[in-house]
């Protein structure tokens, strides 16, 4: 049998003096992207969960609105009249209505 003898050259076996470092600098390089990308993937995924979370929230405070103005109208039908005279309330014809412009609260020191 006949065996092949390689040699290799001595400047492809010894090791370059940057060599060590430039590896290091790239394994750092690339741990940081994949670190970087869970960072973002998981950030994105609790955004969607704290959108959903948001969403339900405003859902629910709509629904709150709601019934709040269904209490009022129907608390608005019922005062009348009528109501109003069965606890001492009347009607008055000739309103008289007090202006609020500057000129007034200045002339007597209000506040407008």
């Amino acid at each position: 049998m006949n065996s092949i003898n390689i040699t290799i050259p001595r400047i492809l076996v010894r090791e370059h003096a940057l060599e060590a470092r430039v590896r290091e600098v790239l394994i750092g390089c690339f741990v940081c992207a994949v670190l970087g990308y869970i960072y973002l993937v998981g950030a994105s995924a609790l955004h969607v969960i704290a959108r959903k979370d948001a969403d339900m929230a405003a859902t629910r405070l709509q629904s709150s609105i709601a019934a709040l103005e269904h209490d009022y109208f129907i608390a608005a039908q019922v005062v009348s009249r009528d109501t109003a005279a069965t606890r001492g309330l009347v009607a008055i014809e000739d309103k008289v209505y007090v202006p609020r412009t500057v000129q007034y609260a200045l002339a007597t020191n209000h506040e407008i």
